[in-house]
């Protein structure tokens, strides 16, 4: 399983002027697939580093800066971090998989991860969530590229990166997409982490209860015309305590008066 994907890290690469990763490989047949991902462009941020660990501002963990170079099983891994009593703390753990692919920087490859983290191996580091696959299995985080898989916990040794801090951190997700004949852009008041995720939708990652206004604006020969989707979405402004899609409805005037054109015609 890792070996298949230390193979293919290379092949990923951003879509140019787009926060979509693809990946091509060939399957058994020798076809080529391409498979896009949305993804957040940037880790969540902004760091404050010591000479020994790195502080996320935005969610408050406290990561071990650099990695001690060596690859555990992941019971290991865990025994490891548990022991830790780095700059005199003792609360050092691994990391939940939400919690590290928070300092993932997709923006970066080889790897990808801000140069706050003065070493990062281009390989798999554990996380402490098991597979709900089964119980051999964890999830872990390639750095070379960001991407995230299941690793064998006994066969598969991986690096480790400790953190301490809050347990229950989950980044809240706004979606803002298009609809209708007009055209336009949305953004947002406050954009931590946004990016293009596909044809006429933006994402952004929101530290949970963050407030956001909406921004919308027509091309010319369009109008905005308000927001749809989910409820907090209809004013324009939204509190993100939960995942939020809205969607911006374009029109254009001059398909207003087409019916009364046609009928004077007649």
């Amino acid at each position: 399983m890792k070996q298949n994907r230390n193979n293919i890290w290379h092949l990923w690469r951003p879509k140019p002027k787009s926060g979509i990763r693809h990946i091509m490989a060939s399957t058994l047949g020798g076809c080529l697939f391409t498979l896009y991902l949305p993804v957040a462009a940037h880790a969540i941020g902004p760091y404050t580093t010591s000479t020994n660990t790195v502080i996320d501002t935005a969610t408050g963990l406290e990561w071990q800066r650099t990695d001690d170079g060596t690859i555990r099983t992941w019971i290991n891994a865990l025994a490891y971090c548990e022991a830790s009593a780095l700059d005199g703390k003792s609360d050092w753990r691994l990391p939940n998989i939400r919690e590290l692919k928070s300092i993932v920087d997709y923006s970066r490859t080889v790897p990808a991860i801000d140069p706050a983290f003065i070493k990062c191996t281009n390989s798999d580091y554990w996380s402490a969530t098991t597979s709900t696959k089964g119980l051999g299995g964890a999830w872990a985080v390639l750095f070379a590229s960001g991407v995230s898989d299941v690793t064998g916990k006994d066969n598969e040794p991986s690096y480790v990166r400790c953190v301490r801090g809050g347990l229950s951190w989950t980044p809240s997700f706004l979606v803002l997409s298009k609809s209708g004949s007009g055209t336009g852009t949305v953004s947002s008041s406050s954009n931590p982490s946004g990016t293009s995720c596909g044809p006429g939708a933006y994402c952004m990652s929101y530290t949970t209860g963050a407030t956001v206004t909406l921004i919308a604006h027509a091309d010319a020969g369009s109008t905005f015309t308000g927001w749809s989707g989910d409820a907090d979405c209809l004013d324009g402004s939204v509190t993100m305590n939960n995942n939020i899609n809205c969607t911006a409805m374009f029109g254009k005037p001059w398909l207003l008066y087409l019916p009364a054109i046609i009928n004077k015609k007649q």
